[in-house]
């Protein structure tokens, strides 16, 4: 079994694989004594460990466990120029997230004609991948908490925003208030960025993933796949 994981900036996706079945971890930094050196603590001791980053202060604590438990170093894995089917056509091809990039050869892999891809996390990003597999480039944007904690910073007494997937834009309190227009804009903000890329690659696929996709699948117009793990999908692809 490999030990597949996916650094973020506010969470750790794991999952333990032998290329069939997979067992899939997630866990957030603060979660104290149930975070992931519980949750990894309880793990078979893996063959092999491979990673996706975009939190390098993430990564030295977690290649300690790796050596103290198991006497790994995880290997690390970034954006190539060309390889898996992806031409990344970024500026500079290694500036692209290694997470946004393991994704975009999940898709490719998925399907041969031109998608979208959508990752609602700390931040959103919204990814166009052409027919023939060039990553032609895409938006990053605030997630909901992100935008939450920059709006709290200027109006530090806010209540916590309530997150509720059945909002209508006529909010009578303000959690309410705050949580749909987090909701709604992000979602306005998506569906107008995915018009203007399906417009500009023709047909596409859209794939929508990310630790808030289920707060924003019910208020998008643009049809989507729902997959909540395209990193990692990616990441045992370009391992083979």
């Amino acid at each position: 079994m490999k030990l597949l994981i996916d650094v973020g900036n506010s969470r750790l996706k794991w999952a333990l694989t032998d290329g069939a079945d997979w067992e899939w971890g997630v866990t957030d930094y603060g979660d104290g004594p149930g975070g992931w050196r519980y949750q990894w603590t309880a793990l078979p001791t893996p063959l092999a460990i491979h990673g996706l980053s975009v939190a390098p202060d993430r990564v030295p604590p977690l290649e300690a466990f790796c050596l103290e438990a198991w006497g790994l170093r995880p290997r690390w894995y970034g954006a190539q120029p060309e390889a898996f089917g992806v031409r990344n056509l970024y500026e500079p091809p290694e500036a692209l997230g290694a997470d946004r990039y393991a994704a975009l050869v999940a898709v490719r892999h998925r399907t041969q004609g031109p998608a979208c891809v959508v990752t609602c996390g700390t931040a959103i990003t919204i990814d166009a991948l052409g027919p023939d597999g060039d990553f032609c480039g895409g938006v990053i944007m605030p997630g909901l908490r992100t935008a939450m904690t920059g709006l709290n910073v200027r109006i530090p007494h806010l209540p916590v925003p309530r997150f509720d997937r059945n909002l209508v834009g006529m909010e009578r309190n303000t959690a309410r208030a705050l949580g749909a227009g987090l909701i709604l804009g992000a979602a306005g903000a998506i569906d107008r960025i995915l018009g203007l890329q399906v417009a500009a690659l023709g047909v596409s696929q859209v794939f929508l993933g990310g630790g808030d996709s289920d707060l924003l699948r019910g208020h998008l117009r643009t049809p989507v796949h729902v997959e909540r793990n395209l990193p990692l999908q990616g990441l045992a692809l370009m391992i083979q």
